[in-house]
């Protein structure tokens, strides 16, 4: 039996339809609209951003009221804070590249909201992501959305299971040109607002808020055979497949293909450098029942083809075989497994 559902709204029009398809399936006395706080929008001066922002929390009180119903915002700031920020910050220390919006999702949205909500009398949170999630023999498993170019299944891997149950994604089923229109027919005040692809918390380019952060500490610049080419202000303003600031002198285009934190050092190396067929990875999710060995494809980006690969487990040491060698395998990044539209589980690559 359905209580009330909770739509989680950023102020962007895919929540908005999200609220306004909920309302239409399970009445606007079954649902209500909440805004998570996530920073001191003062101190992140980021109110030209599309989500999180001051402006983006009156857009969707705007949106709830206009589909009458209630809206409430809940400050999660210390949380997103302590386990999305600083982490983030500490990852790019250690020279890796973190995805705080699949940790984000993790912790705060599908776990903290998700337990916030049944306070407020809700049992299901639905939210404008492209996912859905279906019965299978009397399982719930995550696919993929249907609109290919914009699924967001790989930034969802980390739901645990067991809330599945407790998950609606509205607009799984549709495409985003259809999300617009059914904006455009209701004439809500988001139809038409553009989306948001920055990292939330920070104004600007991520290099220059990281400059802020972290103290300078100088390093060498080496080739792979371990030569000095030049120095660098900190292994946090690098990235795996990165060509610009790594010195002069070379006749072909180098790239960073190593980051070592123990040595402070960056590594850089021509493209053919750039190519692993091998991974290590931890802190597995796992959606599905897996033995291992097992083949299937994986995403070690949003913005990529599916790779065929073999999954092992050796002495509890994830290890990944692709076909195909890959480019710019990037520590701290994701790693999502899929059986075609069923999404496996996935992990953070180590190495």
């Amino acid at each position: 039996m359905l209580n009330k559902v909770a739509v989680a709204m950023s102020g962007g029009v895919d929540s908005s339809v999200a609220a306004a398809l909920c309302v239409e399936k399970y009445g606007k006395d079954n649902v209500f609209g909440v805004t998570m706080k996530l920073f001191c929008y003062k101190e992140s001066n980021n109110d030209d951003k599309n989500c999180c922002s001051s402006d983006a929390v009156s857009d969707a009180k705007n949106i709830c009221a206009q589909l009458g119903i209630p809206h409430y915002v809940i400050n999660f700031e210390k949380e997103f804070n302590k386990y999305i920020v600083n982490d983030f910050i500490e990852d790019y220390k250690k020279g890796h590249t973190p995805n705080p919006c699949i940790k984000c999702n993790q912790l705060i949205k599908f776990n903290y909201l998700l337990t916030k909500i049944k306070d407020l009398g809700a049992d299901k949170l639905a939210t404008g992501h492209y996912a859905r999630i279906k019965k299978v023999k009397n399982d719930l498993f995550l696919f993929r959305g249907l609109d290919n170019n914009k699924d967001q299944s790989y930034f969802l891997y980390g739901i645990n299971k067991d809330n599945l149950k407790n998950i609606i994604f509205p607009l799984g089923e549709i495409s985003k040109s259809e999300t617009r229109k059914i904006a455009d027919k209701l004439k809500l005040k988001t139809a038409k607002k553009k989306e948001s692809q920055e990292i939330c918390f920070i104004n600007g380019k991520t290099e220059d808020y990281l400059k802020e952060k972290i103290k300078k500490n100088i390093g060498k610049i080496i080739n792979i055979d371990g030569e000095e080419i030049t120095k660098h202000d900190g292994i946090f303003t690098y990235t795996i497949g990165q060509r610009k600031g790594l010195g002069g002198g070379s006749k072909k285009p180098m790239y960073v293909v190593g980051i070592n934190s123990n040595k402070n050092q960056i590594v850089i190396g021509e493209e053919s450098e750039l190519y692993k067929n091998e991974i290590d990875i931890e802190n597995t999710n796992w959606l599905t029942s897996v033995e291992f060995p097992f083949k299937c494809s994986a995403k070690i980006r949003y913005r990529m083809d599916d790779a065929e690969c073999l999954v092992k487990n050796v002495n509890n040491r994830y290890l990944v075989i692709f076909d195909k060698p890959q480019r710019a395998v990037t520590k701290g990044q994701s790693i999502v497994f899929y059986n075609k539209d069923l999404v496996l589980g996935g992990g953070i690559i180590i190495n």
